[in-house]
C-alpha cells in the first residue's frame, strides 16, 4: 500500500499517514495549492527537494517515488526527480505497463496512473452525475 503524501501533511495531520503503518510514502509536491509544471527549472527543484526532506525527517526514509501536484509536470520532472533519486513516478497515463523513461543521468521508471480514478475527475463526475439525477 503506498499514500499521496504532500510536506504539509506532516504539519497539519501526521495522524492520517501515522495511521496506515507500513505504506509507503510517495511524494507529492508541498501541498496541492501549486502546480508543478508552472514552475521554473529551481523552484521545481527546490519542491522536490523539500518534499524530499519532508518524508526523510518525518518517516525515516527516502520517498522512492513522487506524483505531481495536480498530476503536473514540466518537461524536466523525470530528470529532476531522478537526479534526486526518486525511482519510479506515476504522472503518466500511457499504457498498463510500466515503461522506464530516459533522463539526463540515467532513467526512471513511469508508472501508469489511471486518472479516471484519481479523486478529482471522480468529484466531477459524481457532481455531474448528482445534478443531471435531480433534473
Amino acid at each position: 500500500m503506498s499514500l499521496l503524501v504532500n510536506a504539509e501533511m506532516y504539519r497539519h495531520a501526521p495522524k492520517a499517514i501515522a495511521a496506515i503503518p507500513g505504506a509507503e510514502i510517495v511524494g507529492h509536491g508541498r501541498g496541492n495549492s501549486e502546480r508543478q509544471g508552472g514552475l521554473t527549472k529551481h523552484e521545481e527543484r527546490l519542491l522536490i527537494e523539500e518534499t524530499m526532506r519532508a518524508i526523510e525527517k518525518h518517516s525515516g526514509h527516502h520517498p522512492r517515488g513522487w506524483l505531481g501536484p495536480w498530476i503536473s509536470q514540466s518537461p524536466l520532472t523525470p530528470d529532476l526527480l531522478q537526479e534526486a533519486g526518486y525511482h519510479y513516478l506515476l504522472d503518466w497515463c500511457h499504457d498498463d505497463q510500466p515503461v522506464w523513461m530516459k533522463t539526463r543521468a540515467g532513467r526512471i521508471l513511469s508508472l501508469p496512473y489511471p486518472q479516471e480514478l484519481n479523486d478529482i475527475p471522480q468529484i466531477v463526475a459524481r457532481s455531474a452525475r448528482v445534478r443531471n439525477s435531480r433534473t
